[in-house]
């Protein structure tokens, strides 16, 4: 599975411009996670106007804030749930069916898999997004 064509929605650089994080609103959940890392309310702002592309680029030169590595999942997850708030996207995250998986070929086996294989953090969130929609959905 790659987050192309149909699952593009499913990407962190989809572009959706209401991502909220402290005072800012970003245009996809890539710009609005790379400015969560940053220390710097100052150098935050700055990804308000970048795409996913540049911010990811720009959040490797940031200093970030010092616990990154415990909060990360959890600030992804809950931007990862503003973007499917979003009725459309919530419909078409409930269409997609079994595992949810991003193999990439920049070897990022934390939010995804690479060669097969990984931890795919950001495929578990989009899961658990699903099923929670599909829990909350009325049977008739």
């Amino acid at each position: 599975m790659e987050f192309k064509g149909e699952y593009r929605f499913l990407s962190n650089m989809y572009q959706y411009p209401q991502i909220r994080y402290g005072k800012g609103v970003y245009s996809c959940v890539e710009s609005a996670f790379q400015a969560a890392k940053c220390a710097s309310d100052k150098e935050r702002k700055l990804f308000e106007s970048l795409n996913g592309f540049q911010a990811k680029a720009r959040g490797q030169t940031v200093v970030m804030v010092p616990n990154w590595e415990k909060i990360k999942v959890n600030i992804m997850k809950s931007l990862v749930e503003q973007k499917f708030d979003n009725w459309k996207l919530r419909q078409k995250l409930r269409e997609v069916k079994g595992d949810i998986y991003e193999d990439n070929g920049w070897k990022d086996d934390f939010w995804g898999r690479y060669h097969g294989t990984g931890a795919n953090h950001l495929g578990k969130i989009l899961m658990e997004i699903r099923d929670s929609i599909e829990a909350s959905v009325i049977k008739i």
